[in-house]
């Protein structure tokens, strides 16, 4: 049985004639009615009773009928699943994200698309740049959200916003009240970063800020996430120099200030296979235009 045999019963049922029925399929009465005899030797019931003012559907062929109806009618749906998929109207799209940019524009970009391609379904991963290079290898994420560079090769990237760096310093420091404070001043405080195996490029960017102002930041306590890092500020464990998003913390206790004579900036942007999936290359699309829009 094809399903073309279906479509061929469902249409002689809605027209109870033969002849217009192959009207309506643009074949002959002939191949028709042959087709239907098949059918029906194959299914071992009687579909129509014939007569010659047209045809009845017996007590079988009202059942089959609604079946047949039933069966078509989910075929039809999955041709049109395929193409949405094919197309990237529906899917999937697994994101990994570090933490801190969960903070920033990822948000907003992701609401967006949320809107834009309404049958595609996202799962957010908090997953530092380090170890997004491992859940690529083991396709456990379609895209990743980093502060490059990228461990691995051959991965395209896609780059979003440059963010400049602030101090973070107890709400108590005397830094706290100040608009702004240049690098050198933290010389002598005790920094609390996350190791570097974790986010080599905002690690480097972090101490090279301090470098260029000609000293090597005293790092006192290392964790492995940011919300941590603002945490352990707020208590007094020490200071950090962190990206501009990290504002969007706002943890009692602890004060932002603009860093000033810094020409280091923390760039953020998406990595993904070289060839992804639809729904993922619309996602890249709608974030490339999203970016480019005057802010």
């Amino acid at each position: 049985m094809e399903l073309r045999h279906l479509r061929y019963f469902i249409t002689v049922a809605e027209e109870l004639h033969f002849s217009r029925a192959a009207q309506r399929l643009g074949m002959s009465q002939p191949p028709l009615s042959k087709q239907i005899r098949v059918l029906e030797r194959e299914l071992g019931v009687e579909l129509f009773r014939r007569d010659p003012n047209g045809v009845t559907l017996t007590d079988a062929g009202q059942i089959l009928w609604s079946e047949a109806n039933r069966l078509v009618g989910d075929a039809d749906q999955l041709v049109g699943l395929a193409e949405s998929l094919r197309s990237g109207q529906e899917g999937l799209i697994r994101i990994g994200a570090v933490g801190t940019t969960v903070m920033g524009e990822v948000p907003s970009i992701i609401r967006r698309a949320r809107t834009a391609m309404p049958r595609v379904t996202f799962t957010l991963h908090d997953i530092e740049t380090g170890d997004q290079a491992l859940a690529f290898l083991k396709h456990r994420i379609d895209v990743g959200v980093i502060r490059p560079p990228f461990p691995l090769d051959g991965y395209d990237y896609l780059p979003l916003v440059q963010e400049s760096l602030v101090a973070a310093v107890p709400i108590d420091h005397p830094l706290a009240g100040r608009s702004s404070v240049n690098a050198s001043e933290l010389r002598d405080e005790d920094f609390i970063l996350f190791p570097r195996r974790l986010g080599q490029g905002l690690f480097d960017v972090v101490t090279g800020s301090c470098l260029e102002q000609g000293f090597r930041p005293r790092i006192r306590i290392e964790t492995e996430r940011m919300q941590t890092i603002v945490c352990l500020i707020a208590s007094g464990a020490g200071v950090s120099i962190v990206p501009e998003c990290v504002r969007t913390f706002a943890v009692p206790g602890i004060a932002y200030v603009d860093l000033a004579e810094c020409t280091m900036t923390s760039e953020l942007g998406l990595v993904t296979y070289p060839d992804p999936p639809p729904q993922v290359r619309r996602f890249l699309a709608l974030a490339r235009n999203l970016m480019s829009q005057p802010s």
